[in-house]
């Protein structure tokens, strides 16, 4: 199967989407305690593990439609 590059931008805010609605509907004390949690973490160590995460699903990504 071969998506376009709107194909593929949809189908991946679909799958975010899927994914985030069944964190949220699944999980909320869950999302409430990290969200406190959060809080008290350092902004640094917010930004590098949001970069650690960019990166690896970006290199989920390219391994996903390189193979």
């Amino acid at each position: 199967m071969t998506l376009t590059p709107i194909e593929l931008v949809t189908f991946g805010l679909g799958a975010w989407m899927l994914m985030d609605g069944l964190v949220f509907g699944l999980m909320p004390d869950l999302l409430r305690r990290m969200s406190a949690w959060l809080e008290q973490v350092d902004r640094t160590e917010i930004v590098r593990a949001g970069v650690i995460t960019a990166a690896g699903g970006a290199i989920i990504v390219y391994v996903s439609l390189r193979f």
